[in-house]
């Protein structure tokens, strides 16, 4: 069962990690969000002070940096989850066949919900603010020993507020996340679960692929509607 195991943690994951993306650009890099507005002059000394706001000229830097957060965020979530929530398979001789039955839609929908509720407050509290302190130091806004300050306030309590603060502005991004997750990992595991062992093996790594990919490209064209 190791690589039924590893095939389901590596498309639940990649999954997973495609949505974070896609949550973190439809919330941050739309021409709504705070994100795309620049800093007054006189403020530019105060930067710090600017959860989310950076020079115009930095957005592609801004996006990838805040895909990376998604993917390492959406990562970090699904796949542990789905190692665990893979399981055993049973011994008993009603059990004889090669794979386990998926998981039913109830359960999936379930793990949607807490993709959706969860996202926003992991990556809100760590990824995200270590996102946007790494920006402002890519763009020489900060220096070295200030982007070391601000992660040792990020560990030391700063996260706590950030989690819910940050969190609060993915929030509706990260239900409509899980909205999706649940289904898609659905069908991921019914590929993953047959007993066709091409459907198993490849089918499964194409459909998570389509997913992943769709998923990304819809909230690419979110952000570039207006």
């Amino acid at each position: 069962m190791a690589w039924p195991r590893k095939r389901f943690t590596a498309t639940v994951g990649l999954f997973g990690a495609s949505l974070g993306i896609a949550a973190i650009l439809i919330s941050f890099m739309s021409p709504e969000s705070g994100l795309l507005q620049s800093a007054p002059e006189q403020n530019q000394q105060n930067m710090s002070d600017y959860v989310w706001q950076a020079s115009q000229d930095t957005t592609i830097l801004r996006a990838i940096i805040l895909s990376i957060c998604g993917v390492i965020g959406g990562a970090f979530i699904t796949i542990p989850v789905a190692y665990w929530w893979f399981g055993k398979k049973p011994t008993f001789t009603a059990y004889s066949k090669k794979t386990l039955d998926p998981r039913g839609i109830p359960a999936w929908i379930m793990m949607g919900l807490m993709y959706g509720f969860i996202f926003p407050l992991i990556v809100g509290a760590y990824f995200l603010p270590f996102g946007r302190e790494f920006i402002l130091f890519l763009t020489g806004l900060t220096s070295v020993p200030e982007l070391v300050v601000s992660q040792t306030d990020l560990f030391t309590g700063k996260w706590i507020r950030f989690m819910f603060v940050v969190g609060a502005r993915l929030l509706y991004a990260g239900l409509f996340a899980g909205f999706v997750f649940g289904p898609g990992g659905w069908i991921i595991d019914k590929f993953i679960s047959s007993d066709n062992q091409k459907s198993s093996r490849y089918t499964s790594w194409i459909i998570t692929c389509v997913m992943s990919f769709g998923v990304i490209i819809f909230a690419l064209i979110w952000i570039s509607g207006d």
